[in-house]
């Protein structure tokens, strides 16, 4: 009995993973309008927003402290922004945490970008997150070019399009290379 149960979560496991791959492709003719919020960092004096036309693409992290892929994300996400802060923007939520230990956690690991709290995954909720890490890409116009699970792959796929757009004089489709 015990075999079957678990054969059954190992089914059940794999096949949300299939979906989960299949919701990492996002199509330019979907154009899915990023929700557009006002949050407060924790990390930060004033209020940013998340979503809405801006000056720069956006990397919106969906993260929680428990979750060892998410502590990879986040120390590979603060690598990122040391090295295309002035091209991106990006911004960590996390999903249902305690405030002060998400304080704690990016105070011990020095993390720079702004990080917000959603106590009650109300953000998450919005954005239709389903697991953590999950990884945003928000356009210039305010629009989902990429999201998934594997924050290394989308944003080599965003500096692949940031280097593109630099070539072409910064004008670009907005769409990130899917490959």
């Amino acid at each position: 009995m015990r075999r079957i149960v678990f054969a059954l979560l190992l089914l059940a496991l794999f096949s949300w993973m299939g979906y989960s791959m299949g919701y990492s492709q996002s199509s330019r003719d979907e154009r899915l309008k990023a929700p557009q919020l006002t949050v407060k960092p924790i990390n930060r004096d004033k209020e940013c927003q998340i979503g809405g036309a801006n000056d720069k693409y956006t990397v919106l992290l969906f993260w929680t402290t428990w979750c060892p892929h998410c502590t990879v994300a986040m120390e590979d996400m603060s690598g990122y922004f040391r090295q295309y802060k002035d091209r991106v923007r990006f911004c960590a939520v996390a999903v249902g945490e305690d405030p002060a230990k998400v304080a704690s956690y990016i105070a011990s690991r020095g993390i720079k970008f702004p990080v917000v709290v959603d106590e009650r995954g109300e953000i998450g909720y919005i954005y239709g997150v389903m697991g953590v890490p999950t990884i945003f890409v928000i356009d210039k116009e305010g629009y989902v070019v990429d999201y998934g699970y594997g924050l290394p792959r989308i944003i080599r796929r965003l500096v692949a399009s940031l280097e593109q757009e630099q070539r072409q004089g910064g004008h670009h489709d907005g769409r990130l290379d899917q490959s």
